[in-house]
């Protein structure tokens, strides 16, 4: 199920375009490792696919943060080093990944665009 989501958060807004690779039992199964709580699923009324992209973006803030970089290349880079147990992060030329980083946008600072 390819679909395309839209997040605005108090620290970034980002749109994610999801292919087919990716499931909801997997999504699942990664929230429930890395949001014991739920806090996530309860926060977005049990949306599952609304939760999995806020937490993948907040991977990809940390990272954005952490090396002051603005170029979507480098974030790629850092993502699918630090976090590809998340899902693989499209790049160029890739044969196979999961989601694709439309739009990020770290709030108010600078905004990363890809047509």
């Amino acid at each position: 199920m390819a679909f395309s989501i839209t997040i605005h958060e108090s620290f970034f807004n980002a749109r994610l375009a999801f292919n087919d690779n990716i499931s909801k039992p997997r999504m699942m199964a990664t929230l429930a490792e890395h949001d014991k709580t739920g806090r996530l699923l309860d926060d977005y009324n049990g949306n599952v696919q609304a939760a999995f992209t806020v937490l993948l973006c907040t991977k990809i803030y940390a990272i954005a943060k952490k090396l002051q970089v603005k170029s979507l290349v480098k974030i790629t880079e850092e993502f699918t080093k630090q976090c590809n147990k998340y899902g693989r992060m499209y790049k160029p030329n890739a044969q196979k990944w999961d989601f694709k980083l439309v739009q990020f946008e770290v709030l108010p600072q600078f905004k990363i665009e890809v047509a």
